[in-house]
């Protein structure tokens, strides 16, 4: 089966009811928050963290295991106590890059296959699973990426249903990136992930672009203008990619909307010369041409030019009675 027909079967198991887990009583369980998977020399490595609740206290422990296969790894972590582990509760699925770029398919299949699995659990890809050691570095480790997503915009979360999807139907993805710093995991930014090969790290002002095209600002700070919300619509026509930005912002300032639209463009401009489809803007040609895009393929991105407007408002007494203008 070729890897097309794969990511197809693996999909339609995302809509299949899983099945239910059989009467174990909650005391026999170890509750998985986050499992961390890194490859080398042909053995996975697996770092699990899990969740066990005393009274009103919540306290985490690691666990680790090994195995030529992801299966053979998670039968190998036990406990003192022996528990039977549960992956039903699965926040985070941390991934390295090696883990990624040559067992990326195994590691969909052992999750979509599992009966115990959710589809709702978010995926990261970080430089060194050792960091994840440290129970107390593991705490709220989704959160703290929803949290740079939506206050900063420099991160965007990738829930595993999604990252599915994406590598069917676009062959390209994204995953947000863990790094430590000063005995700290931090949020560095996204991975682009194109045909199971992570192919571009962005950071900084780069990710920040990369939401704003994919419509996925909550707030952030561009070019020191508080953005506060914004709406983002993209559509083609006549080999024109047409966006329609609007900004609402603390305080109106006229450089905004000059410098936003010169950095889409110069991005833009970057990864049409790598002929990335940063933007994805592949999903606005098919919608308003399929039959161009169907011919065009290989080409469209280096035929299209972008035609940019930005409109702002300003929200520093309430959302009442907003006018946009450019």
């Amino acid at each position: 089966m070729n890897k097309k027909l794969r990511l197809i079967f693996l999909l339609c198991l995302l809509f299949l009811p899983t099945g239910c887990l059989h009467y174990v009583e909650l005391g026999e369980l170890e509750v998985v928050e986050n499992i961390s998977i890194d490859y080398q020399e042909d053995t996975f490595q697996i770092i699990a963290t899990l969740i066990e609740k005393k009274e009103e206290d919540l306290t985490r422990k690691i666990i680790k295991g090994k195995g030529s296969s992801i299966e053979e790894a998670m039968e190998k972590i036990k406990t003192k106590e022996n528990k039977k582990l549960y992956i039903a509760h699965l926040n985070l699925l941390i991934l390295t890059p090696n883990a990624v770029e040559q067992q990326l398919e195994s590691i969909l299949y052992y999750f979509l296959e599992n009966s115990e699995s959710r589809n709702d659990f978010s995926v990261a890809l970080a430089e060194d699973i050792t960091m994840m050691e440290n129970a107390e570095n593991t705490i709220d480790l989704s959160k703290k990426i929803q949290i740079v997503e939506e206050d900063l915009g420099t991160s965007k979360t990738c829930y595993f249903e999604d990252l599915l999807k994406d590598l069917l139907e676009k062959k390209r993805s994204y995953l947000p990136f863990l790094t430590k710093q000063e005995e700290q995991i931090t949020v560095e930014g996204i991975y682009l992930l194109e045909k199971e090969k992570l192919i571009e790290h962005l950071t900084g002002e780069d990710v920040i672009l990369f939401n704003f095209l994919h419509n996925n600002i909550h707030t952030t700070s561009w070019k020191g203008n508080k953005v506060l919300s914004n709406t983002t619509t993209i559509r083609y026509q006549n080999q024109k990619i047409k966006i329609a930005i609007e900004s609402i912002l603390t305080e109106e300032k006229k450089n905004y909307a000059d410098e936003l639209k010169k950095a889409i463009e110069e991005m833009f401009s970057t990864y049409q010369a790598k002929n990335i489809d940063i933007f994805d803007f592949a999903h606005a040609i098919k919608i308003g041409d399929y039959a161009y895009f169907k011919d065009h393929q290989d080409t469209y991105l280096q035929e299209i030019t972008l035609q940019i407007e930005i409109n702002t408002a300003a929200n520093n007494q309430g959302e009442r009675g907003i006018d946009f203008h450019e």
